[in-house]
């Protein structure tokens, strides 16, 4: 079959197959190649029917187009320390400002961005905050009055 289509944030796709002339759902957890999929790719395939549809499985990338693409592109991902897949780890953000990254598969933290010393100040600053407006509100309170 040839990848028709494949959406990377959410890990899903489909594989148009010319022997059957039909579209093949799969879930990346299905693909067994180290290259990520990519429209135009061919692949072959084990299909299921489940209440949903056609579906793929066993997905393989075709050796010579496994060779093409390893001349051409690297492979960016990384393996968890966890579940050990190739992931492109998530970001997760916190007031606008990235958090921490975690793997799409087991969830599990890979970084987190936000240092523990950025946390401190936070709460350093914010407690001068509170003692300067208590010392002040006990002046204003021993002279006003």
């Amino acid at each position: 079959g040839t990848i028709k289509f494949y959406n990377s944030n959410d890990g899903y796709g489909f594989i148009f197959s010319a022997d059957t002339n039909k579209d093949y759902y799969f879930n990346i957890t299905e693909w067994k190649s180290e290259i990520l999929p990519n429209a135009g790719q061919k692949v072959e395939f084990s299909e299921f029917e489940n209440k949903k549809g056609l579906g793929a499985k066993d997905i393989k990338l075709l050796e010579n187009y496994l060779s093409q693409e390893n001349s051409k592109y690297s492979d960016d991902r990384m393996v968890c320390p966890s579940c050990a897949k190739k992931i492109i780890p998530r970001i997760q953000y916190l007031n606008n400002a990235p958090y921490a990254s975690h793997c799409p598969y087991c969830g599990v933290m890979i970084k987190k961005f936000q240092s523990d010393l950025r946390n401190f100040l936070l709460f350093i600053i914010v407690l001068a905050i509170i003692l300067v407006g208590y010392f002040i509100y006990e002046f204003l309170s021993h002279h006003l009055f």
